[in-house]
């Protein structure tokens, strides 16, 4: 199988446990897609990302989080060859949710930028109960840091078991769990947030301190 590398910028060196040089390489991805606004770790045989990288500008955040109205439609991504690509529909009645990694919400100012969130090289199948009530937590948390320092950067990365449930025409793998990395090494700060995919029904008594874990604890 012939593996792509796209040009990629630099992605902030992690001063804890993971090695982003372990994440985005050519042996862990078999295309790292880069959108500009973000990297994504693709399997072709998932058809899916193994991980998302980003950067949260928190000057550019308003306290409202809702400049664009009208939300894009989701589209096969066309740097990825046909037969690995996943498509909008295979999610269609599939119990799951488009799951954004590098949610639009963080890129609110910008038609654009919302725009690129929306290509499926960044999404993946999610629980509906975890993607609309404990994951989002997570999503605001991180803007709520990015407003704090400045700027902060977030690595998601995406679990599959070793025989994963698959979805639609193109047999989309179903994600096992999922971690959020959230770190600003100029500034000191690391969280770590790990969420399973099979979660039962959510309850309101579900915090974002429920799913912290030590960064250490983090492995590919």
């Amino acid at each position: 199988m012939k593996k792509i590398l796209l040009s990629m910028a630099i992605i902030p060196t992690l001063s804890f446990g993971v090695n982003i040089n372990d994440i985005f390489n050519n042996q862990n991805c078999n295309q790292i897609v880069d959108k500009g606004l973000y990297k994504s770790c693709y399997d072709y045989n998932l058809k899916g990302t193994k991980a998302v990288a980003y950067t949260v500008d928190g000057t550019k955040l308003s306290d409202a989080e809702v400049h664009i109205k009208k939300r894009p439609s989701f589209y096969q991504e066309n740097k990825i060859p046909v037969k690995y690509r996943s498509f909008p529909e295979d999610y269609t009645n599939s119990g799951f949710d488009r799951g954004h990694m590098a949610n639009h919400a963080d890129f609110d100012y910008d038609a654009n930028l919302v725009y690129q969130t929306y290509s499926m090289s960044n999404i993946v199948p999610q629980n509906p109960e975890v993607n609309r009530k404990t994951w989002v937590k997570a999503e605001k948390y991180e803007r709520t840091v990015a407003k704090s320092y400045g700027q902060i950067n977030v690595i998601n990365l995406v679990y599959y078991s070793k025989n994963p449930e698959r979805i639609g025409k193109h047999q989309v793998a179903v994600p096992e769990s999922f971690v959020k990395i959230i770190y600003s090494n100029d500034s000191n700060f690391q969280k770590c947030f790990k969420y399973e995919n099979n979660a039962p029904m959510i309850t309101s008594f579900d915090k974002l301190k429920d799913h912290e874990i030590s960064c250490n604890e983090v492995s590919l």
